[in-house]
């Protein structure tokens, strides 16, 4: 499974080329394996440890699966692992509501050029965390706090009540991390970014789905 560290901008007047940051961490040195650079016109991405069906690109859009997706139930082909091709023909059949029918442990990342706008999609648990940042019409994220608080273009600074929640309930509230504006993507949501800055928002409730 890779790591990614990725800005996409809105506004092609004003677009960011950020470096790697995963070479200035530690850990990811000592992994001993390659990362990978994707760019287009107002993108820039770095895959670590990039496999085979886990980046596609087209002139319309870039996708990213970044975990493991199934088909749900609602499919004939239930419960059979989704690679990056059949996701792609999801979306195109059904737009961002392609996640209402899949499942899995994952973040999939989708920037449609057609429409100059960012989807990012977690699973109903988020077991597997994405970090973002909105600034300048830009969208940062990275399935790392370390890596996208170590991007160039960012000055991120210490959120002081984080802290203090995470020394009293071990972890921050709600979706806040310990950097001011950066903040960590909730489970089962759906966020969307454009030009016009960046939105999430619940697509699924445990409670809901047991009543």
């Amino acid at each position: 499974m890779i790591d990614l560290c990725g800005a996409i901008t809105f506004d092609s007047s004003n677009h960011y080329r950020i470096e790697n940051s995963f070479d200035k961490i530690l850990y990811y040195n000592e992994l001993n394996k390659k990362s990978t650079t994707k760019t287009g016109e107002n993108f820039t991405l770095h895959l670590f440890d990039e496999k085979q069906n886990e980046y596609f690109e087209n002139k319309d859009l870039f996708l990213i699966i970044f975990g493991e997706v199934f088909y749900n139930l609602k499919t004939e082909n239930k419960n059979k692992q989704l690679f990056i091709e059949q996701l792609y023909k999801l979306y195109n059949q059904y737009g961002i509501d392609f996640y209402k029918y899949i499942k899995g442990t994952f973040n999939v990342v989708i920037y449609d050029k057609r429409v100059n706008t960012a989807y990012i999609v977690s699973d109903r648990f988020n077991i597997i965390p994405l970090f973002y940042f909105f600034h300048k019409k830009t969208l940062f994220f990275s399935s790392s706090l370390k890596a996208l608080a170590a991007l160039n273009k960012i000055d991120v600074s210490i959120n002081y009540s984080a802290i203090v929640e995470l020394l009293l309930f071990h972890t921050p509230l709600g979706n806040k991390t310990l950097y001011n504006n950066v903040y960590m993507q909730n489970p089962a949501s759906l966020i969307e970014a454009g030009y016009n800055g960046v939105n999430e928002s619940k697509y699924w409730n445990f409670y809901d789905s047991i009543v």
